[in-house]
């Protein structure tokens, strides 16, 4: 029962589990496109079986024992007595799924109970072979088993002694019945090195591994051994250890025979060592002398009062260095993403410590350079001082007291100097430590960020299935190409992006995809292509989803736009305007409702949860040339690049993803076309926002002049008019709670380094927020 397992290799067995599954739809999918492929079906052998020892490890019998079908069925594909096709691979598939519910009720503390007899049934169909065929296999077998066996065998370096009898039935407590196994192993395996440690895993997953010659720690080493010789201990039949033993491109040959010990006992054993060590101890004495070792064999002898008691002991140390030698040290290190979120906090703080000491150094500056120019003036004054003194001096014609004046004061003005000298290489100081600690943090920031950082193959690789099954319900030809799957993002976003991805692709494949006979009547490949990719731009994640179906019909669009009001009869659309219209809530031009869309539920919620992420979605088509979105999210959620603005008095930040450029401007140069405030920027008219009036901050009329922050993208773009742009900044995001959560335009929050709390700004929903209410002006 699995209460009795380890906590942590409960986990681990999951974790592995998942990435196991992944494995195997990924190449059964590859293989249903390719039956030849040799990479996949070895792939797919190496996955089922770590799958399948894993869950005998954790003792889930069910899953090892349903794995273990799906092996069988695997050995008939590999050996080209099945040919693989949809039919197949849908049964695979499905098996595949059955064992992914094993897994989440296991992982959940239950046991799955449905009924999957009919999926053992396929399975068992797909094996089924002809008896005439294996009893002739099984006696050609036989034949040649009997004669090489009989020499291997009896070998002479495989041969046992006293002493490994002694170990054996030692270590073989419940007296279980022992075997002797000879296994060959293929030595045009590239990963033969590791061929021994591979079957060692596997038998022990169903037996007490006793002894293995060459011995284990050999075994371990990168050396090859192409026969090796396992001692087990097991209640399973000889049919059942086999299977245990048959691994692809590993397992040439095997050998078994049973090991009878009743003519052995432990006291026999013990007299026998006994005898010898009499007649040899003379021998040994004469060859061993005090000098070359500390203590001879005879000395630890004295120590111990029974030679059994010695033999238990070497045992004892035997497999104590045996077992320290197994717990070797990985290159991969598994670690829940809690402690790394801990990390991420606390590197959170340094940031906005950095923040704090870089302001405090900015002031520090500002004050010196106030200082000096102070201490200059004061200095000036001081000279003018004496000169206006001298003046009335030499007309009173009091010469020694002008005398005793200069004596007395002459080092007056040079007094400070050296206060002034060390206090700026303090200020130097502080300054190249800063820089230091800057510099420190930013590495290590970057370093934790890197931890957190997963590819997109994660939710990339779901996928292929996903297609393939939509494909065949809808009686559509599709093929799936996934490009820049390693590309890297922060952990956090990929359970956001995955919800929206499925939006789109299953969009693409039920209204994008024409029907083989639309496609043939237009020229085009009766196979559609859907094209997964992503890629990185600095801190920016770009990905892409992109098919050749028959793209949007903006007539349609503009048509059931109007219809549901969202646009009046007579205005004019743009191409992107009207395809930003798919995103309205409710929007759909499909003319029937299927299971997989067309209720108008979809691309609203791609574009919000693509807007929680800071992100932006845009979209281009083609009439039959087909459909392209573009999803743009930032790195990561947790530290940002921010624009620092003030707007009357308070500290607002735009993400620098938003940003496209930033002016300074007149007053005279913001224009007014239908009580619309505009920009002429480059021959190009852009819609100005005032911050300060949809915030209903206190406006500052005795300005000259502005700062316009242009945001959006090329296609959808506006100008913020902000009081002052102070600059770049590293930004930790801090959520809010209770009733800002979802107030419209912000974000966040975050803390600047002087302590004071301020919004980030959601620059989607600013955008839209400034048109409406442009519109609700506009229309008083």
């Amino acid at each position: 029962m699995t209460e009795f397992v380890d906590d942590g290799l409960l986990k681990d067995f999951f974790d592995e589990a998942y990435s196991q599954i992944e494995l195997i739809e990924k190449n059964l999918l590859k293989l249903e496109k390719n039956s030849k492929d040799k990479e996949a079906i070895n792939e797919l052998f190496r996955a089922t079986h770590t799958l399948k020892g894993g869950s005998a490890t954790v003792q889930m019998d069910e899953i090892t024992d349903f794995t273990h079908l799906l092996e069988d069925t695997l050995d008939e594909i590999r050996e080209g007595k099945i040919k693989i096709n949809s039919n197949i691979t849908d049964i695979l598939l499905n098996a595949l799924d059955i064992i992914k519910n094993m897994i989440n009720f296991r992982n959940r503390g239950k046991k799955f109970k449905k009924d999957y007899s009919s999926i053992i049934n396929d399975l068992k169909k797909i094996t089924e072979k002809k008896e005439e065929d294996k009893k002739t296999d099984k006696k050609t077998k036989k034949t040649k088993d009997n004669v090489a066996s009989k020499n291997l065998l009896e070998d002479k370096k495989f041969k046992l002694n006293e002493y490994d009898f002694l170990e054996i039935i030692d270590a073989n407590i419940d007296n279980l019945p022992v075997y002797k196994i000879l296994v060959i192993i293929d030595d045009s395996n590239p990963m033969r090195t590791v061929s021994g440690i591979q079957i060692f895993t596997s038998l022990r997953d169903i037996a007490l591994v006793l002894k293995t010659i060459p011995d284990f720690d050999e075994i371990y080493s990168d050396n090859f051994y192409k026969e090796i010789m396992y001692i087990i201990a097991t209640n399973l039949p000889l049919n059942k250890i086999k299977e245990y033993l048959i691994i692809p491109d590993t397992t040439k040959d095997i050998f078994i025979e049973r090991l009878n010990l009743d003519n052995y006992s432990k006291s026999n054993i013990v007299d026998k060592v006994e005898k010898k060590d009499d007649k040899n101890i003379d021998e040994e004495f004469d060859e061993t002398s005090g000098d070359d070792v500390e203590e001879s064999e005879e000395d630890n002898l004295e120590n111990v009062s029974d030679k059994e008691e010695f033999l238990d002991k070497f045992l004892s140390d035997k497999n104590k260095t045996e077992t320290e030698q197994k717990n070797i040290s990985s290159s991969i290190i598994r670690v829940d993403s809690s402690r790394i979120d801990i990390l991420l906090n606390l590197v959170s703080e340094i940031v906005i410590n950095k923040a704090a000491y870089n302001q405090i150094g900015s002031e520090l500056l500002d004050y010196f350079e106030s200082y000096s120019i102070k201490f200059n003036e004061f200095k000036d004054n001081l000279k003018q001082f004496f000169e206006n003194t001298s003046q009335l001096l030499n007309k009173a014609e009091s010469s020694e007291l002008l005398n005793n004046l200069k004596n007395y004061y002459q080092d007056l003005d040079n007094l400070f100097n050296p206060t002034l000298s060390q206090l700026k290489l303090i200020l130097n100081h502080f300054k190249s430590t800063n820089q230091s600690l800057d510099r420190i943090s930013n590495l290590l920031q970057e370093g934790v960020m890197k931890v957190r950082m997963v590819p997109l193959k994660h939710i990339f690789n779901r996928f292929p299935r996903l297609v393939r099954d939509l494909s065949r319900r809808l009686n559509k030809k599709i093929d799936m190409v996934i490009n820049g799957e390693d590309t890297e993002v922060d952990k956090a976003m990929i359970d956001y992006l995955s919800d929206p991805l499925i939006h789109i692709i299953r969009n693409s494949i039920d209204h994008g995809f024409e029907n083989e006979a639309e496609r043939k009547s237009l020229n085009k490949n009766p196979v559609g292509k859907l094209e997964l990719s992503a890629n990185s731009e600095g801190n920016i994640i770009n990905i892409f989803i992109s098919d050749d179906g028959r793209g949007l019909n903006l007539e349609k669009i503009r048509k059931k736009a109007i219809k549901n009001q969202l646009i009046s009869p007579d205005i004019i659309l743009k191409d992107q305007d009207a395809y930003n219209l798919i995103f309205e809530p409710g929007f759909s031009t499909a003319d029937e409702i299927t299971s997989v869309s067309g209720r108008g539920v979809g691309l609203d919620v791609v574009k919000k949860n693509i807007e929680k992420l800071n992100g932006s979605i845009r979209v281009d088509s083609v009439k039959d040339k087909g459909t392209k979105f573009n999803i743009k999210i930032p790195l990561t959620l947790a530290i940002i690049q921010g624009l620092m603005i003030e707007v009357s008095n308070e500290t607002y930040v735009i993400p620098i993803s938003s940003v496209l450029e930033s002016i300074k401007i007149n007053l005279d140069e913001i224009k007014s076309i239908d009580n619309y405030e505009v920009l002429n920027v480059r021959n190009e008219v852009i819609s100005l926002l005032r911050l300060n009036r949809l915030f209903k901050l206190k406006e500052n009329d005795d300005k000259n002049f502005y700062f316009v922050v242009i945001v959006g993208n090329e296609v959808k773009k506006i100008g913020i008019i902000v009081d002052n742009v102070i600059g770049e900044e590293d930004i930790v995001i801090k959520p809010l709670k209770d009733k800002y959560t979802n107030t419209p335009g912000i974000g966040g929050a975050t803390i600047l380094g002087n302590g004071r709390v301020s919004l980030i700004l959601n620059i989607s929903q600013i955008i839209d927020l400034g048109l409406k209410m442009e519109e609700a002006m506009h229309i008083t």
